[in-house]
């Protein structure tokens, strides 16, 4: 797993259109933002103008004659919109190219709301949530790991206390030991020389 965008400014959170309604309309009628159906349409960004003829029919860029139901779908180059209310004859709502846009962060909220889809697990889980229970296990496996550590080592340095006790060496000791073998050896040898002294001296007289 690695991070792909680092800078937010590249974070695409504003849909790829928008829908308007013109200025000059005179009815009530008013249309969704709209919603990307097929992202690969190379029509997808072109502009789209819906005019009402009456009150019931509308063209599409000055094609066709459609009939209206209040908040049906209209479905073109991609993208769905619908139309509420009632248009009058002349109103006109214009879907467009929407780079650029402020305060759009309609892709922002359709990201979150596919991470809490239940699509995991036979549909019974989402995203989010796998992700949650991921980290949770993670943490958990790391904290037992952690425990059985702690408790290895505290077995280790008690072994180590033990073996220590019965076959340790006690520097203290071992250095006053050392000093009486040293003493004992000087002395040894001082018995040494002066028997050899005196081993000389009986064989001066024996000669004499």
């Amino acid at each position: 797993m690695s991070v792909a965008v680092t800078d937010p400014a590249r974070v695409a959170a504003a849909a790829p259109i928008r829908a308007s309604a013109a200025s000059t309309n005179t009815g009530s009628g008013t249309v969704t933002a709209g919603e990307v159906l097929d992202p690969t349409n190379a029509q997808l960004l072109t502009t789209v103008n819906i005019d009402f003829t009456s009150p019931t029919t509308y063209t599409v860029n000055g094609a066709g004659s459609f009939t209206y139901t209040p908040g049906s779908a209209i479905d073109v180059n991609g993208w769905r919109v619908q139309v509420s209310g009632a248009p009058a004859v002349g109103d006109r709502f214009t879907i467009r190219n929407n780079a650029g846009a402020t305060g759009d962060n309609r892709n922002a909220f359709a990201l979150a709301d596919a991470l809490r889809a239940p699509v995991l697990d036979g549909g019974t889980r989402s995203a989010y949530a796998a992700v949650e229970r991921l980290t949770a296990d993670v943490g958990l496996s790391t904290r037992t790991a952690q425990v059985n550590r702690d408790a290895e080592g505290a077995i280790h340095d008690s072994d180590i206390a033990a073996r220590d006790a019965v076959s340790g060496v006690n520097l203290d000791e071992e250095a006053a030991n050392m000093l009486r073998y040293q003493q004992a050896y000087a002395a040894a040898a001082q018995i040494i020389a002066v028997a050899s002294e005196m081993f000389d001296t009986l064989l001066n007289a024996v000669r004499r």
